[in-house]
């Protein structure tokens, strides 16, 4: 079956295709919008992504631990994560998982709260807690991305350390092909309303893979 080429609009956003630790040294494959990609990292570190077919340079960026890349021609910089260059964070980048589905349907899922209390069952939601309240949504045209605001879910633990449940408010953000999302929550040892900023990006690929980076204290 032949792939309908992706939309300009999609070649033009940023992309993660890759945690940097896991990229070897030598030539790897990859893939992006269904198109193959050959990545090389050199002994000293230095990495470059080439389009399979043809041998052209795709544009590629390194950040958040990751290695992102663009088959069209990005206007701006790969998305703006503000917590994560704090001098107290550390970045914990959590991998990636498989999933047999699109890449909208991966992010469509990532932004739904419904879910919570049955498939996150007594971590992000809880029954009989079933309630999505009404919620806000935006268009920032100033970074070309839809937000909803003003959403808020119960939490049954929000923390290691909670010992109630609380009202947890999220913050999510995306493109068509990445999500995501500010949860506002409890550290250990500081009150309730500590920001924790929770990020996800998510490719379409045969077998898109949603990776997701964490910065924390």
């Amino acid at each position: 079956m032949t792939m309908k080429p992706a939309e300009k609009a999609a070649l033009d956003q940023w992309y993660c295709i890759d945690a940097l630790d896991d990229v070897p040294v030598g030539e790897s494959s990859n893939r992006l919008l269904g198109y193959d990609l050959k990545v090389t990292r050199a002994a000293d570190g230095v990495i470059s992504v080439v389009r399979a077919d043809t041998g052209a340079v795709v544009h590629m960026k390194m950040g958040y631990g990751y290695l992102w890349a663009s088959l069209g021609e990005p206007a701006g910089d790969i998305p703006s994560i503000p917590e994560a260059h704090e001098p107290d964070r550390r970045l914990v980048v959590c991998g990636a998982i498989s999933v047999k589905a699109s890449g909208p349907r991966v992010v469509e899922n990532f932004l739904d709260m419904a879910h919570f209390p049955f498939v996150h069952t007594d971590i992000l939601g809880a029954e009989p807690h079933t309630e999505v309240r009404h919620y806000t949504t935006e268009i920032r045209r100033d970074v070309d991305e839809v937000w909803a605001t003003n959403c808020e879910f119960f939490q049954p633990q929000a923390a290691l350390s909670a010992t109630e449940g609380i009202m947890t408010q999220y913050m999510p953000g995306h493109q068509p092909l990445r999500g995501d999302a500010l949860q506002d929550m409890p550290e250990r040892g500081e009150p309730l309303g500590r920001d924790l900023p929770l990020r996800a990006a998510a490719r379409s690929r045969a077998l898109p893979r949603a990776s997701g980076h964490v910065p924390h204290r």
